[in-house]
């Protein structure tokens, strides 16, 4: 029998943004989140003790649906093992397991769909 894949808990918190600059300001210097990573004008990252606030005017296709409701983005054990499970449950997918970023040796894998009211759900997994 096959060990089910799981979900570890709340990684990461995606909001859109208007105006990055304005964000940043609010997130770091009002809140005292601390800045991770910044990729101005379009994207940011800042730290919380246990996930990541990820703050972003990029809209795509994926996110376009979304531009006003946060993406939560939960952290697994096994992304691929989980997409199969939940496909062959017949939970439809907007994008399968793919690389979405490599920091020296950590590649970062997401896949997403949406929840029964629409919301778009992130699966990350750190490998």
């Amino acid at each position: 029998m096959n060990k089910k894949s799981t979900i570890l808990g709340l990684s990461q918190i995606e909001l859109h943004c208007q105006n990055i600059e304005t964000s940043l300001h609010f997130y770091q210097h009002c809140l005292g989140l601390d800045l991770t990573y910044d990729a101005s004008p379009t994207l940011a990252i800042m730290a919380t003790q246990n996930m990541q606030l990820v703050l972003s005017c990029e809209v795509d296709n994926l996110t376009a649906k979304n531009n006003s409701s946060p993406i939560l983005y939960f952290a697994v054990d096994d992304i691929f093992s989980l997409y199969q499970q939940l496909s062959n449950e017949a939970i439809q997918f907007e994008q399968s397991p793919k690389l979405t970023n490599k920091v020296l040796d950590i590649s970062v894998w997401q896949a997403f769909l949406r929840d029964p009211d629409g919301h778009l759900i992130g699966l990350q997994c750190h490998i």
